[in-house]
């Protein structure tokens, strides 16, 4: 698909011997696909895939618009969508000016060296009018995180409540499968739910579509701004009467936790999407928790190493885009 990214590998002659990239399953996921030419013959590649995650880091002076400026920098579409919402509740940032500047550190996943996905921003600085403001992501739990201020304080506000009572079984982001041993892109977040669970509306939204699919079986999608859409899969039935166009309130049932499509077991898929492009939606839509003591004291300890870091790129007078 447009945007997908296709990684090829080449002897000294020239040869082509390896080809690499994510083949969305239409469930939710991407699977990494590993071709290499062995003995003359293409195959499928078996061995468990061995990769790196380093942190990169960029600063960004806007010269005409953020869009351009940050695209220009190379950093990924699915950066650009996160940071646009870690920061919408303090500034749009559409509203930068010449001169305004961002500082990024986020982890990119290599693979032979080469990038392969992005994973979490851990910490994002942006000044404007004279003002500094910052945002520094915590994990919660191995699936979930949120961003918080210098000081430890949620930055958004998030929605109104979840979508089901339960809790967040897989996360958003690139992880390894130990059965299949293949690496998969999840795009969303799975609670664990029983069959027939009430799924409801996080916050007021319009109903964009009520649809069957292939991967995603019975699936509602809510728009909730301009931009920001959010989309439920697998579920077992739809709520009597909801069609495209219904408007819908925070805690209005909009369906039934199922597994409809291509799952193993009942449970709610969510994704958060941003002009289409999806988001985690532990950092950019549900509700934010506040920090307990000890998880303070952990992020405390965090964000004054990112923090550092966010202090070096400030004091450098260019753009850096660094080569990963």
């Amino acid at each position: 698909k447009t945007g997908a990214t296709l990684s090829v590998e080449v002897n000294d002659q020239g040869e082509l011997f390896g080809l690499r990239f994510l083949n969305d399953d239409e469930n939710g996921e991407k699977v990494l696909v590993m071709l290499e030419k062995r003995n003359g013959e293409w195959q499928a590649s078996a061995d468990a895939p061995q990769t790196d995650t380093m942190q990169t880091v960029r600063s960004v002076v806007i010269r005409t618009s953020v869009s351009g400026a940050l695209a220009q920098a190379q950093v990924p579409v699915e950066v650009r969508a996160g940071l646009s919402e870690i920061f919408a509740d303090q500034l749009p940032l559409n509203k930068l000016r010449p001169g305004d500047k961002i500082n990024l550190v986020y982890e990119t996943l290599l693979y032979k060296g080469a990038p392969l996905a992005t994973g979490n921003i851990l910490a994002a600085e942006v000044l404007h009018d004279g003002k500094t403001y910052q945002a520094f992501y915590f994990a919660h739990d191995a699936e979930a995180g949120a961003y918080y201020d210098a000081a430890g304080k949620p930055l958004k506000k998030g929605f109104v409540m979840q979508p089901v009572n339960a809790r967040i079984s897989s996360g958003f982001g690139m992880r390894f499968h130990p059965i299949l041993r293949s690496l998969r892109m999840h795009e969303g977040v799975d609670y664990a739910a029983a069959e027939g669970t009430p799924i409801v509306a996080p916050s007021d939204a319009t109903v964009s579509s009520v649809s069957q699919q292939t991967g995603y079986g019975n699936v509602v999608v809510l728009k909730h701004s301009g931009k920001l859409s959010t989309l439920y899969a697998h579920m077992s039935r739809f709520q009597p009467g909801l069609a495209a166009g219904s408007r819908v309130k925070a805690g209005d049932i909009i369906g039934f936790v199922g597994s409809t499509g291509r799952s193993t077991g009942p449970h709610l898929h969510m994704e958060v999407l941003v002009d289409g492009q999806p988001v985690d939606p532990a950092t950019t839509a549900l509700p934010v928790p506040g920090l307990s003591a000890n998880q303070r004291l952990a992020f405390r300890e965090g964000s004054v190493k990112l923090a550092a870091n966010l202090k070096l790129l400030r004091d450098i007078p260019v753009s850096v885009a660094q080569l990963d």
